[in-house]
């Protein structure tokens, strides 16, 4: 049975119910529940007696005539029939034994099973109650049946050595996963093959994406019958894999909001639209990170380390340090200064180990130098091959009992290292191996983990080095060292031997050492405090292609659960919060050298998003970086902005809430300001630590009213019906409606009120960008509200609408722009197509953008266009529509509406029911016409309106210039507003201020 598809399953106490069975007996004669189920199972089946209500004896009899000779149908129902699919009521479905994994399995699979031609094969009848998909999951797999035809078990394996060496089912592998990733279901046509958008853009990756570049990173791959841009498009993006060395897919979403938001992959955004657009693809503002220029004479009057000891010295040393050599003259001998220079306590010795290098100077000039220098240094007269040449030196070094370190050629040590590693080796006597972490070490590389890194960041890797020594975190258990710079203990060596000559030329070697010691009870770990730089396969590049593939199949061979153990680590993914460190750390060193401030908000897109865009390009003006942290259940994820700082942090997309709250307490005392702009969608506790933590800096606070979340959990007064709760509701109507919503059932209306109001009571000042926001909360906030109207879009260079009406037509055409849910209108707009096609209403709507209701559009009345990535492609389509006018037919108060904002731009005229900002704005502009709110539910009397509003009058109204940067900085915009933009604390009492809301 394929357990993993199954969920909870029922037992015999699930389905026999004593005293209803009971009831069939004038005199029950059964003392014991034991004594009644025999009963059923010898006889009460024969006279047709259900044994509870949840199943129906003759139901199952009759549906299943095959097993009318089995005996008691509870009995074989508990054993066969529920992991079988066969119903145990007429109303169950045949799949209530699966979990949500296998439910979605059987599904996909259900409406592709042949019946008569897996029956055939089992021997079932046809008409029996056997669902076939169901017997495949608890029978069929393992006797070879095949569910269908267009399916075959054995060719999926054979073309699949991965699903193979897995022991997983190969047609539950790929319904799963396989489809997607293209591999292929047999001889003939795919049983699923990719849906046409999808193949469109697993086509497109195909044909840009660097294949060799990215099976070189999951060897396993090229194995396989999986399509590398398949695989890419579905897995290895959200794994972190690059489809080429040109293009990083965690740079390009954090760096670009609205590709994160929009949910596509990355790279075929960067293809269809980011290339045209000049978006970055790598962090090009990084330089590449180069081994630095080395000579001879760098080694004169070198400041050794205190540690580091002659290799002719009698003291036996903690460690040696093995230095195998091949070519790669700059980088060699930068790797041999790092490691007799670096700062280290620990004694240690180098061992120089040149595998008959075909560089002439660099053998000469590595001899000269470890003579002067006082390092070992060993020549071999022939190749030995790199396995070779480190068992050499293990050989050389095994009679003094020291520890080793692999240490490759291409690579920078920084200061404390040993110290560190032996600190480590110190907590545990079962530590086998110790590998650092670097920006070039696949599974312990940084910032992007399983990358190369070859860049230089905002600090050195020096720095950097430094920096991982403040990292107080465990180590961290690891499936296999890697071999780059790779501490062995004395007492593994001892125990597991050298490394094994079958691996040759190198690649693979330390995998092998590292299972073997696993074998031996032995750990092999990773050191969070101690980075080291390395450039990547200078010495030995000519052979590692080769050696790559010979390693692999050696490994597969030998721990065949050795492939999907690395699978798993890299989805589990231990190390990130090792990473997460780091890029705090430098956050942390940014803010010690700039002035900040902190954002929070929620992790969704729209007006709020666009607000703190602006804010970070104003705090860039200012000098000032912005910390942007979104909310999002128990993690918070964050991005930072500073000025003339380039900067990228990959591992900050997902932080738990200890990590958060640790560098809250650190950054926020030393902060300029912290804007709170929304909690939404945090998890409880993430809400009230947010609540204590800025409460805490009180002077520092803005609360900024984006919306009415303060009283209202969905924010904008909107109940669950789709309709205008008509201002604060009492908390009894709050707490039914929000339990009635998929994202807040457990939301506690009370508390999330409270969090709210001491928030705002709490804050410095309460920053509104419209007039009318603040009257529509329960209690007016007890700081200063300063009126701060939202920065508008820069659309100067686009080409505005004519000044002129559009003409004498024969039918009104409207435009309604953005993402149009209830909230916005969308129930209006439906009932307005209604209506205008029973009474053939001249005129048409056009939505640029995209709504909640699929079928809005009837490309008669409505139109929709779909959504927009930017302005600019809104306006080209406003253009083409050529409007009469713009809608806004939002049924809540805005705060803003940034919808407005473009075809106010434009000189469009706008008509908009009359509440709330968008009420405001078009009060001041010349151009604009408001409703009567009460219009939104007189749908005859709206049409009628706006079929008889005098649009020319408006079309002949000037246009005021408008200002896009109405605010000189921080200063301005945070400073004491004019006395007539302040809103009085005495407040006009609204009909919701009676109301009792807890």
């Amino acid at each position: 049975m394929l357990i993993e598809l199954y969920g909870t399953t029922f037992t015999v106490s699930d389905l026999f119910d004593v005293d209803a069975y009971r009831k069939y007996f004038r005199t029950p004669p059964f003392a014991t529940p034991d004594e009644a189920l025999n009963h059923y199972n010898m006889e009460g089946w024969r006279q047709g007696l259900n044994p509870s209500a949840l199943f129906d004896t003759k139901f199952y009899l009759k549906s299943n005539p095959d097993i009318h000779a089995v005996g008691s149908p509870l009995r074989h129902y508990l054993k066969h029939g529920q992991f079988e699919g066969r119903r145990r009521l007429p109303t169950t479905a045949p799949t209530e034994a699966l979990s949500p994994e296998g439910l979605a399995v059987y599904n996909k699979l259900q409406p592709h099973a042949d019946r008569g031609y897996y029956f055939g094969q089992s021997g079932h009848p046809v008409n029996c109650g056997v669902d076939p998909v169901m017997h495949y999951f608890a029978y069929g797999y393992s006797g070879s049946l095949r569910l269908t035809p267009r399916f075959d078990n054995q060719f999926y394996l054979d073309h699949n050595p991965d699903v193979a060496r897995s022991c997983q089912d190969p047609l539950v592998h790929y319904t799963r996963f396989g489809w997607r990733e293209m591999r292929r279901s047999g001889g003939g046509p795919a049983l699923f093959p990719l849906p046409p958008a999808d193949a469109e853009m697993a086509a497109l990756i195909r044909q840009h994406m660097d294949a060799e570049y990215y099976q070189a990173r999951l060897p396993w791959l090229k194995e396989t019958d999986a399509d590398p841009a398949a695989h890419y498009l579905f897995y290895g993006e959200r794994a972190g894999y690059d489809p080429s060395v040109d293009f990083c897919s965690q740079h390009y979403r954090q760096l670009y909001s609205d590709v994160r938001d929009a949910g596509v992959n990355a790279y075929y955004h960067y293809l269809t639209y980011g290339i045209r657009e000049g978006r970055q693809a790598t962090p090009t503002w990084y330089s590449a990170l180069r081994a630095a220029r080395i000579t001879p004479e760098d080694f004169d009057d070198l400041a050794l380390s205190p540690g580091y000891l002659s290799y002719d010295d009698p003291v036996v040393p903690f460690v040696y340090v093995l230095l195998p050599i091949y070519r790669g003259y700059d980088e060699t001998l930068g790797t041999l200064k790092a490691a007799v220079t670096a700062h280290s306590l620990t004694p240690f010795k180098v061992l120089v180990l040149n595998d008959q290098s075909p560089d002439a100077r660099l053998t000469a000039d590595m001899a000269a130098i470890c003579e002067r220098i006082g390092a070992g240094h060993v020549h071999h007269e022939t190749n030995l091959g790199f396995v070779g040449n480190i068992n050499s030196g293990l050989v050389r070094t095994e009679a003094t009992g020291a520890h080793v370190m692999l240490l490759n050629a291409d690579t920078v040590v920084h200061d404390g290292w040993i110290d560190r590693i032996r600190a480590h080796l110190d907590t545990d006597p079962a530590i086998a191996t110790i590998t650092p972490m670097s920006n070039n070490a696949t599974i312990m590389s940084y910032p992007r983990t399983l990358g190369d890194n070859r860049f230089n960041i905002e600090v050195s890797h020096a720095e950097l080095a430094e920096m991982a020594q403040k990292v107080r975190l465990a180590p961290v258990d690891v499936v296999t060292g890697v071999g780059f710079a790779m501490f062995i203990s004395r007492t593994a060596l001892d125990r597991v031997g050298r490394l094994d000559v079958a691996f040759g030329k190198g690649y693979g070697e330390e995998v092998d050492f590292c299972q073997r010691a696993a074998l031996e009870g032995m750990r092999n770990i990773a050191a969070p405090d101690v980075f080291v730089t390395h450039f990547g396969s200078v010495s030995f590049l000519d052979m590692q292609k080769k050696a790559n593939a010979q390693g692999q199949e050696i490994l597969g061979n030998r721990y065949p659960g050795y492939e999907m153990s690395v699978f798993d680590f890299i989805h589990g993914d231990p190390l990130l919060p090792v990473r997460q460190a780091y890029d705090i750390e430098r956050l942390a060193r940014l803010c010690d050298s700039h002035p900040y401030i902190i954002s929070i908000s929620h992790a969704l897109s729209g007006g709020i998003r666009s607000y703190i865009d602006s804010m970070s390009d104003m705090a860039e003006i200012s000098g000032t970086g912005l910390i942007d942290i979104a909310l999002k259940g128990a993690e918070v994820s964050i991005r930072a902005r500073f000025p003339d700082v380039k900067l990228a942090f990959d591992n900050l997309g997902s932080v738990p809430l200890e990590t958060f709250t640790a560098l809250m307490e650190r950054l926020a005392p030393d902060c300029r300001w912290i804007l709170f702009n929304s909690m939404i969608g945090a998890g409880t506790r993430l809400r009230q630590t947010i609540t204590r933590l800025l409460t805490q800096h009180r002077r520092k606070l803005a609360y900024v009213l984006h919306d009415y979340a303060a009283n209202c959990p969905r924010a904008n007064f909107t109940h669950v019906t789709q309709t205008y709760c008509d201002g604060v509701q009492p908390v009894e109507k709050c707490q039914s409606c929000v339990r009635t919503f998929p994202t807040t059932p457990d939301l506690d209306v009370p508390q999330w009120r409270a969090d709210h109001q001491t928030l705002l009571n709490a804050a410095a000042c309460v920053i509104s960008p419209s007039d009318s926001a603040p009257q529509y909360l329960w209690q007016q906030p007890e700081p200063p509200i300063l009126i701060r109207p939202h920065w508008e879009p820069d659309l100067n260079g686009l080409k505005p609408l004519t000044s002129k009406f559009p003409g004498n037509r024969d039918k009104l055409v409207f435009v309604v722009l953005g993402a149009i849910g209830p909230h916005k209108g969308s129930r209006i707009l439906r009932a307005l197509k209604v209506y205008m096609n029973q009474h053939d209403v001249p005129m048409e709507i056009h939505l640029v953008g995209y709504c909640d209701l699929q079928d809005l559009a009837d490309n008669r009345k409505i139109f929709v266009h779909g959504a927009y990535k930017d302005n600019a492609e809104a306006i080209a389509m406003i253009h083409r529509i050529k409007p009469h006018a713009a809608l806004s037919l939002s049924i809540w108060p805005e705060t803003y509406c940034y919808a407005l904002s473009v075809p106010i731009a434009l000189g469009l005229p706008v008509i908009a029911l009359d509440i709330g900002a968008q009420g405001d704005r078009l009060k001041t502009y010349s151009r604009g016409i408001t409703l009567d709110f009460a219009m939104r539910n007189d749908i005859h009397q709206l049409a009628t309106e706006l079929m008889t509003v005098d649009l020319a009058h408006l079309w002949q109204q000037p246009v005021r210039p408008r200002d896009t940067t109405p605010y000189a900085g921080l200063d301005a915009y945070f400073g004491a507003p004019p006395p007539t933009l302040a809103i009085a604390k005495t407040a006009r009492v609204r009909k919701e201020d009676k109301v009792s809301v807890g």
